[in-house]
């Protein structure tokens, strides 16, 4: 900040303007401030200077603690605003000040970007004023220059008259019209004559306002208010940043709501604002105005938002406090976070939603919500009643921000305690989730202060508080695995759950519940993925249960040059149990084995030594079955009754002992050595992508017990391709190579035949040419080569043959023609079963799930193609395999065999060709179908 002191006095030499510290020369005996005032006609000025700007003479430079001084002004009509014609590279703010640099503040003038124009800006006072003042116009945020400025009077009350709008209490109507309900969407076809500088255009075969600009305003009159207000919502389109107030009853009304409005380059876009704390208390018959206070807007329609679930016309009671379908004790998980009571922190919270103050911030677009944008230094917005009734471990933030920022996170409000801070850097163009660790539980007041820089911030949410109940569940588990040793395993341990960890499933690096130092968390696939682990940076896994050993760790991992990471037992100055070298993957993650022989419960660190890598999941391959011999005989005596060892060894696919490959086998299951592959999503599984040349995946214990004569996969591949399947691993014998076409994106079935094979084997898929995706592959018996067991299955089948055999008499034999007829009339009769498909055809419901095998994501979309804008919405989704354990962008309570979804009231409101989202986080295998229906 510049800090030379200055007093004005201009001497013409050859044209020249120039500064020096003599006596004032323009000390006139009293200004008039009401017909606009020259900025460098001033009497004394801090860190400023006098510039000529093409035509313009004006003063700038006036950075935060800067400020010019005006003596003698006469406020002798008073002041109901002040303008200023200004010009700034982004926003800023100016305080005009009474009797000088420390002063009273008379107002605060918000100075947007103006791309290198001058511009009016015009702010009410807030103060009285009149009689002669001297006056001070001082920086606090951002570089302003100023060319002139003016005081308006204070308007008398027959203009006051002229723009106010109350009802007639004979007729009910605030104007000329019939009354109308202001919920159904009101065009701006017609304009009420007390409208103040608005013109028509042309748009689609019908006439919308335009020239909406500052200081002008719309009424319409006569709409009835009979359900309460939540939000404005209206379809407009601007050039520049912009601000449209909603009013109540005249130009200086009751504020409804302000629609702040980004440049929507030629087109109209739907634009919402939450209504203000005012709003709740309109109801009966009003007049709306809308007037234009920051650039210039055209509006094609706009409608009200009735406050959710509202039912009688003047109900106050129920405005604000609506029904969540809570019934009683279940409140706890489905607090509305649009009702501006109680938050429920733990759904993932759009920053539109806030209930408290705010400063300097602007509303952008977001994923079909308003979201925080120009979070700069000394602005802040603020979020009221939030319960932390599980507590929070961390609070996880969606930014982004074009350059090094810091946004700081304090509880109580703008100036209380400091619970953590973010440093962000340039996320090119991307929001990134960052998270802030806190301990943290009841009801809070959170803002979010911006100290360095310029952030947007889309979402925030709380990650509850792992379970501080210390030991008394951990003994509960342990005595359980010696009754029940093998199901109990596999599934006691909840990925999600901060207690004891099951590492045989992939886990996401968002999952950790240790200590963390220099990484960041990104987006990918669904999760939040460690990122930016350098050198000395690490996380740690705390209690994970190896109870069927490992043989080791597998990690996804990408880097963009040579990279080491070292994985350590007991924590970051633990044993060092392996370490991978990576190189540059080009940006795909790519997967990386570290032996390990390990039983038990550990705390793992994944700790950075060289390089920059990002770790995406990582899982356990469990040790092979070491209780030699024993398992052996157990068959042994089995064989007699051949079938019953068929059917438990088919049981076993996940179980990472002996392999039966007669029945389908997903990639996802291996459990040997791979390099260089990827997995993505397939029919609700994980399956191996991006086999390229050299990459290979293994598949142990392999038994053949029924011999084989090929093996069959199920793969897709973008252009001719080479895969080649090993005996023995990736250097064992070759058994053939499977050439596979360009498959046009779709799976296909292609068969490589083998001589006699038999017995236990580890195979090998190697990638030679090309890039193939490998979803699943089985292996095809031999005939009667599998010894004794299948022999005796096909001696029975000659036994029934003689059966009808004793009935030799001919003439029964035509009656057994009609006997198939009544067979087949039965069996159309269950086909009708799959009835809960969806009914209703406006509306429509798709999803994308992502599955990780303990748990899933599922993201839906409700899109309506009807025609016509739909406001409410109902859906029950079938439970069938779902079980829902988070929500977010909805309300979901249960009814039966059906969970049933209601949305917020900023998201029930869909307009034709539009869609909403919401998604939910369930437990378990993800569903193959989801079955649903719209209902009123």
């Amino acid at each position: 900040m510049k800090r030379q002191m200055t007093v004005l006095s201009s001497i013409a030499l050859g044209g020249l303007l120039v500064l020096n510290n003599s006596v004032d020369v323009n000390a006139a005996p009293a200004l008039n401030p009401y017909n606009g005032v020259e900025a460098e006609v001033n009497f004394g000025q801090s860190g400023t200077k006098v510039v000529t700007d093409g035509d313009v003479k004006a003063v700038s430079s006036i950075d935060s603690g800067d400020y010019f001084i005006v003596k003698d002004v006469n406020f002798s009509k008073g002041v109901s605003k002040f303008k200023v014609n200004a010009k700034a590279d982004s926003a800023s703010l100016i305080e005009i000040r009474d009797g000088g640099a420390d002063g009273d503040v008379i107002a605060n003038i918000k100075i947007g970007a103006t791309k290198g124009e001058y511009k009016e800006f015009v702010i009410d006072s807030s103060v009285k004023i009149d009689g002669k003042k001297t006056i001070a116009f001082v920086g606090k945020m951002g570089s302003v220059a100023i060319d002139k400025w003016s005081a308006v009077e204070a308007s008398d009350d027959a203009e006051k008259e002229a723009t106010e709008f109350p009802a007639d209490p004979e007729t009910g109507k605030t104007g000329e019209g019939d009354i109308v309900s202001p919920y159904d969407g009101i065009t701006t076809e017609e304009i009420a004559k007390e409208s103040k500088g608005v013109e028509q255009e042309d748009y689609k075969d019908k006439k919308v306002l335009t020239s909406l600009e500052q200081d002008d305003y719309y009424v319409v009159h006569n709409l009835k208010f009979d359900k309460g207000i939540a939000a404005f919502t209206a379809s407009i389109k601007a050039d520049e940043p912009s601000v449209v107030e909603v009013r109540a009853d005249g130009v200086e009304g009751t504020l409804l709501a302000k629609i702040r409005v980004t440049g929507t380059d030629g087109e109209y876009k739907t634009f919402t604002a939450k209504a203000e704390e005012d709003a709740k208390e309109i109801s009966g018959t009003h007049a709306v105005v809308f007037v234009g206070k920051v650039g210039k807007v055209s509006i094609e329609n706009w409608k009200a938002m009735h406050a959710p679930n509202a039912k009688t016309i003047d109900d106050k009671d129920g405005i604000g406090t609506p029904d969540n379908g809570n019934n009683g004790n279940k409140d706890e998980d489905k607090t509305n976070t649009g009702s501006g009571a109680t938050l429920f922190p733990y759904n993932d919270i759009s920053t539109g939603t806030n209930y408290g103050e705010t400063k300097g911030i602007e509303y952008v677009d977001y994923d079909g919500n308003k979201v925080v944008s120009s979070l700069g230094a000394g602005d802040y917005f603020t979020v009221k009643d939030v319960d932390f009734k599980k507590g929070a471990a961390v609070i996880n933030v969606k930014v982004k921000a074009d350059k090094a920022a810091m946004l700081e996170l304090r509880d109580g409000g703008v100036d209380g305690k400091v619970l953590g801070s973010l440093k962000i850097n340039n996320t090119n163009g991307k929001y990134e989730s960052f998270n802030i660790k806190v301990d943290i539980t009841g009801k809070h007041t959170l803002a979010f202060v911006g100290k360095v820089g310029d952030v947007s911030v889309a979402s925030w949410k709380a990650l509850s508080a792992p379970d501080k109940s210390g030991t008394t569940p951990t003994p509960t588990p342990t005595p359980a695995p010696t009754p029940t040793p093998g199901k109990t395993e596999d599934t006691t341990g909840n990925t999600g759950s901060g207690a004891t960890l099951f590492p045989y499933n992939e886990i996401s690096t968002g999952v950790n519940y240790g200590e963390t130092k220099g990484i960041e968390y990104v987006d990918y696939d669904g999760n939040k993925v460690v990122s930016s682990l350098g050198a000395g940076d690490y996380f740690t896994v705390k209690d994970v249960d190896f109870k069927k050993g490992a043989a080791a760790i597998t990690f996804k991992a990408k880097a963009d040059k040579a990279a080491l990471i070292e994985l350590r037992d007991g924590g970051v100055d633990g044993k060092v149990l392996g370490s991978v070298k990576l190189s540059n993957t080009n940006g795909k993650y790519e997967s990386f084995n570290v032996k390990v022989d390990i039983t038990g419960k550990h705390t793992l660190a994944f700790v950075g030594k060289v390089g920059d890598v990002s770790v995406a999941s990582w899982k356990a391959l469990s040790a092979p079955d070491k209780s030699g011999t024993t398992p052996t005989p157990a068959p042994t005596p089995t064989p007699t009754p051949a079938p019953t060892p068929e059917k438990t060894e088919d049981t076993k696919k996940g179980s990472g002992s002996t392999l039966f490959p007669y029945n389908e086998i997903s990639t996802g299951v291996n459990y040997g050595e791979i390099k260089g592959i990827e997995y993505v999503d397939y029919d609700g599984k994980k399956v191996v992508s991006s086999l390229g040349a050299d990459d290979y995946f293994t598949v142990t214990d392999v038994d053949f017990k029924m011999g084989a004569t090929a093996i069959t996969i199920s793969a897709k591949a973008d252009k001719p391709a080479v895969v080649e399947i090993r005996d023995g691993g990736v250097d064992g014998k070759a058994l053939g190579n499977i050439k596979i076409a360009n498959t046009n994106g779709k799976y296909e079935t292609y068969t490589l035949k083998l001589d006699k094979f038999t017995g236990k084997h580890t195979l090998a898929f190697v990638g030679k040419v090309g890039d193939v995706s490998i979803a699943s592959w089985k292996a095809t018996a031999a005939d009667n080569n599998g010894g004794s067991t299948p022999t005796p299955a096909p001696t029975p089948t000659p036994t029934p043959t003689p059966t009808p055999t004793p009935n030799p008499d001919p003439t029964p034999a035509p009656t057994p023609a009609p006997t198939p007829d009544p067979a087949p009339t039965p069996t159309p009769t269950p086909t009708p079963t799959p009835t809960p498909t969806p009914a209703k055809s406006n509306l429509t419901l798709s999803h994308t799930v992502n599955d990780w095998g303990s748990g899933y994501l599922v993201d839906f979309r409700v899109s309506n193609n009807s025609g016509e804008t739909v406001n409410g919405w109902k859906l029950r989704i079938k439970k069938d395999g779902i079980k829902i354990n988070q929500n977010w962008c909805m309300e979901v309570k249960e009814e039966g065999d059906y969970y049933v979804i209601t949305p917020f009231f900023w998201n029930s409101y869909i307009e034709n060709g539009n869609f909403v989202s919401f998604g939910i986080i369930g437990q378990g295998t993800a569903p193959r179908t989801i079955t649903y229906e719209f209902i009123k």
